[in-house]
């Protein structure tokens, strides 16, 4: 699992490994003269030594920032990740560009789901369509997170029951014959139907 999804999940479930991210004046020295010449991989590591390392939002926007215009796809999504859950205060449309970038570029399948995952939670306050949208593409890669949310909008709903058996159905088109996914789909459609059944 590369830096930039392990980055993802660390945020998603608050895992922070301060000590791990930290630079001494050496390294942070050799890291800032790499960056200077270009190295995006260096300025994402620089934005992890303030972020992480030293619990410095405002001075590592910076770095990533730095990291997104030389180039790094990570760098990107991170961006983005922080964005949505308002961690920084950036432009949304250049954070969904930079998204629309993961997905159009990136041959990292993680990051491409999170990327439709990121893009759909931008969208679910004000267009729920799109974000459902985006989020069903994710959920194409078999990924859960990605169902999960689709779900949460109906969540509290009057028509709970039927909105789920309607996307349970609609991600079973996704999902491949066999598959873990297809299996728990199929199991939870049983399910739905049966308790919809009893209702009548």
């Amino acid at each position: 699992m590369n830096k930039v999804v392990s980055f993802v999940i660390m945020l998603g479930f608050s895992i922070v490994t301060n000590a791990s991210f930290y630079l001494d004046e050496n390294e942070f020295s050799d890291l800032q003269k790499q960056s200077e010449h270009g190295d995006a991989t260096a300025s994402y590591r620089l934005f992890e030594h303030f972020y992480w390392g030293l619990d410095d939002v405002e001075s590592s926007q910076k770095w990533l920032e730095l990291s997104v215009a030389q180039g790094s796809f990570g760098a990107r999504l991170s961006f983005s990740s922080l964005c949505v859950n308002k961690i920084i205060v950036c432009n949304h449309d250049k954070a969904i560009t930079y998204l629309r970038d993961v997905i159009l570029k990136s041959d990292e399948q993680e990051a491409i789901i999170y990327a439709y995952n990121y893009l759909g939670d931008f969208y679910v306050d004000s267009n729920t369509e799109l974000a459902i949208d985006y989020y069903l593409y994710g959920a194409s890669f078999s990924n859960v997170i990605s169902v999960s949310k689709i779900f949460d909008i109906y969540k509290g709903d009057e028509s709970e029951l039927y909105n789920q058996l309607y996307w349970s159905k609609r991600l079973l088109d996704f999902a491949k014959k066999g598959s873990a996914q297809a299996k728990y789909l199929n199991g939870l459609i049983a399910v739905l139907e049966n308790k919809l059944s009893g209702r009548k």
